[in-house]
């Protein structure tokens, strides 16, 4: 009995060891939220290796040019090179990024008005395309994981929709720093405005509102999807959006680091392996909320265009220059018929209906519909360790830390930091809970935008766009509780 009790002691002794847990980096705020492959491909890589491998998903915040920041702006192409050099596991990246790098194996996702159907888009990411594709980004120094489905990009007018090619003529637009992006901007008749509304965001939205600005740094418009319509465009320019001028998908690359690879053992290689394929082979059904998303943008006051027959093969016939640049690749051109190829063989799928209050005959109005997070009193605390985990630069450590506390009654909140510092801010708030907006009484640039949790009494925010750094570690370095 003895010999039994010290056997069942030294087994109630023993500890699991601890579980491996490899850094995932995006720049997209929100991520787990608002991409479900992300969060799913984290909870298989868990479920494989029953939580002896975990993935945590870091987000570098990219600041915009009211923050003062003491390293280089993070963009994909520096999560790139972030996983080349082994200084993380994983990088989450837009497949645009390997176009700037001079990596032509998925300038075909780009192609404007190709893949312009969520099934199509599917349809590709679940081919024989795909390994061809990803093996591309070799060339970068990382290992392509996985291919992930994203939303469709639209073009968004300010003053006016974006239907033919002479509606763009003479505009300044926003797009990805992507070449093949910007020469379908450009093939418009259209300029190309600094080559992408990232990572200088908060310049881009005082271009937008900023009407009265010189030519040279006015905004007309972007292209965006309608999801990222929210977060990308300030509320006081709602804008026209062209439903039916799907330009491209925003197609993702899960890419690792070969030299942080091969210090894994060979199962922790087969369930991250596993977990990506399983990952890019699952339907995440982007597009099944985009008529929730057109009704939601419209009650902010969003409009919609469709364009006509004579539209569309106008603005085809301008892009072909951006077709013969493409198809001198020859790989590129073998992916370009290999989808157009798919295209006619695959049914297309249903669009999102415009009520008729949301059409573009009605004049776009900017408007915040009302939050449905309770009104009340909510509390956090904010530390300098909480500070430096978000990347706020050291100059603003010493007065960004204490008791913050967040007061919400219809649409107004104010927001208080005490013990030891002090900061007081008003303002209106409202949208809904994947799309929160947090305005200023003092600032006209001064919004926050995020995704918002509501779980037994507490909120979560998940910043994605915020004024600056500290504002994205008050909001989302710990959960909020009710107090009042």
């Amino acid at each position: 009995m003895l010999a039994v009790v010290f056997a069942l002691a030294a087994c109630g002794g023993s500890k699991s060891p601890a579980p491996t847990v490899l850094r995932l980096r995006t720049s997209v705020g929100g991520l787990e939220q608002r991409q479900p492959a992300a969060a799913f491909f984290a909870r298989r890589v868990a479920q494989l290796s029953g939580n002896q491998l975990r993935i945590a998903i870091e987000v570098i915040p990219t600041p915009d040019e009211h923050t003062v920041t003491s390293g280089p702006v993070v963009t994909d192409r520096s999560l790139v090179a972030d996983a080349k050099a082994g200084r993380t596991e994983l990088a989450w990246v837009s497949t645009n990024a390997f176009d700037r790098m001079g990596i032509a194996s998925l300038r075909a996702l780009d192609a404007p008005m190709l893949v312009d159907d969520y099934r199509l888009q599917t349809a590709i990411v679940h081919s024989r395309l795909t390994r061809r594709m990803l093996a591309g980004v070799r060339g970068a120094g990382v290992e392509g994981l996985a291919l992930v489905e994203g939303r469709l990009r639209r073009p968004l007018g300010v003053d006016h929709p974006l239907r033919g090619p002479r509606d763009y003529r003479g505009l300044q637009l926003g797009t990805a720093a992507s070449r093949t992006r910007r020469d379908a901007i450009r093939a418009l008749g259209a300029r190309v405005v600094a080559g992408a509304h990232l990572p200088h965001f908060g310049e881009t939205w005082n271009d937008l509102e900023t009407r009265s600005l010189p030519p040279k740094v006015r905004l007309d418009g972007l292209e965006t999807d309608l999801d990222n319509e929210f977060y990308d465009v300030p509320p006081s320019v709602p804008g026209y959006v062209t439903e039916d001028v799907r330009l491209w998908p925003e197609t993702a690359a899960i890419v690792a680091s070969p030299a942080r690879l091969a210090r894994l053992n060979a199962r922790q290689r087969s369930w991250l392996q596993q977990a990506a394929a399983d990952t890019q082979a699952r339907s995440f059904a982007m597009g099944a909320d985009e008529g929730a998303s057109l009704r939601e943008l419209c009650s902010r006051g969003t409009r919609f265009a469709r364009t006509s027959s004579a539209d569309r093969v106008a603005l085809r016939r301008s892009f072909r220059p951006v077709y013969a640049h493409l198809e001198r690749d020859p790989q590129t051109r073998a992916f370009i018929h290999a989808i157009e190829a798919m295209k006619e063989r695959l049914p297309r799928g249903a669009p999102p209906s415009i009520p008729a209050a949301c059409d573009a005959t009605h004049t776009a109005i900017p408007n915040l519909p009302p939050s449905p997070i309770p009104n009340g009193v909510y509390r956090t605390r904010i530390t300098r360790h909480d500070l430096a985990v978000w990347h706020v630069p050291k100059e603003y450590w010493f007065g960004g830390f204490g008791t913050l506390t967040l007061t919400l009654r219809d649409s107004r909140f104010e927001l208080a930091l005490r013990e030891p510092n002090y900061y007081n801010e008003t303002g209106p708030y409202g949208g809904t809970l994947a799309h929160t907006e947090f305005g200023s009484d003092a600032l006209f640039f001064d919004h926050h935008k995020l995704v918002t949790v509501l779980q037994n009494g507490e909120l979560r925010f998940y910043p994605v766009r915020v004024h600056d750094l500290v504002f994205g570690a008050w909001f989302g370095a710990h959960p909020w509780r009710k107090i009042q």
